[in-house]
């Protein structure tokens, strides 16, 4: 694919081609300028985004704005291409989750995901929303962090310790793409992955890494209290609140720090555990519809539409593939 020039600042528009190939422009871009990765849009049909991309230094920053998406990077990514880099996404405006591993992290404007490109990851885009993007040597974070998981920090948060300078550091690689001097590129692209380094260093991440830390403490009892009753036919609001001795809207007034509501994040939870008892040996021998079903699904149809738009495979097709549950 062909990126325009204009200096050293190279740009993508998707509106370049016709709306049935935007997404399929889209993949070429992001394998082209980051690594493979597989986009994918609720319904299909067109895909606007605009991109401007340039090398800071040893880093390279991209300034994204796009509509609402899905990014995934699967086991079949990483076996196909290298992943000798590392990515930041810096979220400007529109709300994300990240998920990654046993994390579940919801990226508000301000905050940044540190995102390891060499472990199965999802992005839920669920805004139109703009980002800066940063891809960084891995080489580097792993001489700066040591051995031991790259990332125990895969959310930095806007009001933590180095949230805001980190922003700042962002928004000066976005401005100063061919501009500053070489000399002064390098030592503050330097700058940049030591503050960001130091921010994964500077304690122990949050036990709700999903939340924020002043997150009331009942939302972790009803989300612990939820997990272990995913089955039940009962965890409609008004029964929830009523365990809780809460009001319903005051239920929903708790989900607000999650980035989803009390019904997204159940559907979100029960897809995710179909997923992988799917994809466990020991479950081979169990219908899809017991699992489906002691999962908290009482709709067949429902589940299965579901469990596509989530995963882009069928429930039969997830068994025996190597796709990474979200």
């Amino acid at each position: 694919m062909n990126l325009h020039s204009e200096s050293a600042i190279n740009t993508f528009r998707s509106e370049e081609v016709s709306a049935p190939q935007q997404i399929v422009y889209w993949r070429e871009f992001l394998s082209d300028v980051f690594m493979e990765m597989e986009p994918s849009i609720e319904g299909g049909g067109s895909f606007n985004a605009a991109v401007d991309t340039g090398e800071f230094g040893n880093l390279t920053v991209a300034t994204i704005s796009a509509q609402r998406h899905k990014v995934r990077r699967t086991q079949s990514n990483i076996a196909n291409s290298n992943s000798d880099a590392i990515l930041f996404h810096y979220q400007i405006s529109g709300k994300a989750v990240f998920y990654q591993g046993e994390a579940e992290e919801t990226i508000l404007p301000g905050d940044i995901a540190c995102i390891d490109t060499a472990e199965p990851f999802e992005l839920d885009l669920i805004d139109d929303f703009r980002c800066i993007t940063v891809k960084a040597p891995r080489k580097l974070f792993v001489s700066l962090l040591g051995s031991g998981p790259l990332f125990p920090k895969p959310r930095i948060r806007r009001n933590s310790e180095y949230g805001a300078i980190l922003g700042e550091y962002f928004k000066i690689s976005r401005r100063h793409i061919g501009i500053a001097e070489d000399e002064v590129e390098a030592s503050l692209s330097a700058q940049f992955c030591e503050t960001l380094a130091l921010a994964q260093k500077s304690g122990p991440a949050p036990i709700c890494r999903h939340l924020d830390d002043e997150t009331p403490p009942l939302l972790g009892a009803v989300l612990s209290h939820l997990r272990n009753n995913l089955a039940g036919d009962d965890l409609t609001p008004p029964n929830i609140a009523d365990h809780f001795g809460i009001s319903v809207r005051y239920l929903h007034l708790l989900f607000e720090p999650v980035g989803l509501t009390l019904g997204q994040w159940l559907l979100r939870q029960r897809l995710k555990r179909c997923f992988n008892e799917l994809t466990d040996p020991e479950f081979d021998q169990v219908p899809i519809s017991t699992i489906a079903y002691n999962c908290g699904f009482n709709d067949l149809s429902y589940f299965g539409r579901s469990f596509k738009a989530r995963y882009n495979v069928t429930p039969r097709q997830a068994r025996g593939r190597g796709v990474s549950a979200r």
